[in-house]
């Protein structure tokens, strides 16, 4: 083998190594976006409406802003 063959696989060998770290960073970057990018929660439903005793129970009348 001459000088510049070594030479020449030297350089192919560390290029190789640069790109194989730069697709092992790209998918640590590609990992971390997805990671961070979970669905959110949905949003909490609104209160059920109260079963029990009304203020109005006695009166027979509906409470206000209820419709019979």
């Amino acid at each position: 083998m001459s000088s510049a063959s070594r030479r020449v696989s030297t350089r192919s060998r560390t290029r190789n190594r640069l790109i194989a770290a730069a697709a092992v960073t790209a998918a640590g970057a590609a990992a971390a976006v997805a990671r961070s990018r979970r669905p959110q929660p949905p949003a909490p439903a609104p209160a059920p409406p109260r079963i029990g005793y009304s203020r109005s129970a006695g009166t027979g009348e509906p409470e206000p802003g209820q419709t019979v």
